[in-house]
């Protein structure tokens, strides 16, 4: 177990650099995956029955994302929740 409990192991064992910073990449991953689909905040309000307020603090990381939103997120851009936070992982690891 890491001595900063905010830092994760990733499957590689490296480390990340805080929640904060892992939860900023998700909030960078959704973006970048709603850039690559085209798709509208208006869209996703309706496709996921998000409050627009809501889906803006998601995508903008102002509000940390419950597992249940970014599912939603996740389906309304054709994009597993998975491959969102394994990209993130990847733009936020440290190497030792």
């Amino acid at each position: 177990m890491p001595a900063n409990p905010d830092h994760w192991i990733c499957q590689h064992g490296a480390m990340l650099n805080s929640i904060d910073d892992f939860a900023d990449a998700v909030a960078g991953e959704l973006r970048a995956q709603r850039a690559r689909t085209n798709v509208t905040v208006a869209f996703l309000v309706t496709a996921t029955g998000l409050s627009k307020s809501a889906v803006l603090h998601y995508l903008n990381g102002k509000r940390d994302i419950p597992i249940r939103s970014l599912a939603r997120l996740c389906a309304a851009m054709d994009v597993t929740p998975s491959l969102i936070v394994a990209r993130a992982e990847a733009s936020n690891v440290n190497t030792r």
